[in-house]
């Protein structure tokens, strides 16, 4: 059984001195929810700092059962660590050398500030108010934690998918303050095909009737343009070959989803 692991608050900014944003948004104060494994040793030369996917999270390794103020969005299935075969005592990431930290995103929603944070000028969610965040940012604001644990330069940073974007986005930004960049299942720009996927996907969501424009947060949420988004998403990301060993052989009809059309095979069911 892994060992429970406990999710960290950093708090940066403030109303006085906001969190300025690439595309000029300005945030008047954040939290990052963040975990760790490892120790960081007296000259904090060891740390590596890992960058989840996008839709992951911080919880990288062990067991964690909630999270203070996420509530039912920590589903069961999220409580075990993403990465627990890579990260650990004589792993891959071996924590008995190296500090590891990963940073649930700015923007996210599993602890860190985000849509669904309050606004403190106007005590309601951001929704929609929420300034656009981009991968320069979050590497902007992982400084302010690194520079908190008064890391100056990293042994690396890892990230798989989105969280390889990043980690190249710090390399280049920050390249004084790391060693080694580990970079899985990425490439250093996105495609012409890869942003056509990424607009239909926008425009599944955007698209939902509860959508609102972003501001759903006192009523239904989106969740059809969710699941579209997630069809489509799972093309670019999932080799066809994991659909196939994924899908079950029975085949589930999803009645809430669709009218007239009945599920033909176990992969458009999974």
């Amino acid at each position: 059984m892994p060992a429970e692991t406990r999710t960290q608050f950093f708090e940066t900014g403030s109303s006085t001195d906001p969190v300025r944003l690439r595309d000029g948004g300005l945030l008047p104060g954040i939290t990052l929810a963040y975990e760790s494994w490892g120790e960081l040793n007296a000259d904090r030369s060891n740390a590596i700092f890992l960058f989840h996917a996008l839709s992951g999270s911080h919880h990288a390794v062990g067991t964690n059962p909630a999270i203070e103020g996420v509530g039912d969005l920590w589903q069961p299935e999220m409580h075990e660590g993403w990465w627990e075969t890579m990260i650990g005592s004589g792993k891959a990431i071996d924590t008995d050398k190296y500090f590891v930290v990963c940073v649930n995103y700015l923007g996210g929603c599993y602890g860190s500030t985000g849509p669904a944070s309050i606004n403190p000028e106007t005590g309601r969610p951001w929704g929609a108010s929420f300034p656009a965040v981009s991968a320069a940012d979050q590497v902007e604001v992982s400084t302010r934690l690194l520079d908190h644990f008064g890391i100056k330069t990293l042994q690396a940073v890892v990230g798989p998918s989105v969280g390889c974007l990043i980690a190249l986005t710090f390399a280049t930004r920050f390249a004084e303050r790391v060693r080694n960049v580990i970079v899985i299942a990425s490439g250093f720009k996105t495609t012409v095909l890869n942003r056509l996927h990424l607009f239909e996907q926008i425009l599944a969501i955007e698209n939902d009737p509860h959508f609102n424009g972003g501001d759903y947060y006192d009523g239904a949420a989106p969740l059809y343009g969710l699941v579209l988004a997630r069809m489509i998403s799972h093309k670019t990301f999932v080799h066809l070959d994991a659909i196939e060993r994924r899908a079950r052989q029975d085949i589930v009809q999803p009645d809430d989803v669709l009218a007239w059309y009945r599920v033909r095979d176990q992969f458009q069911s999974y």
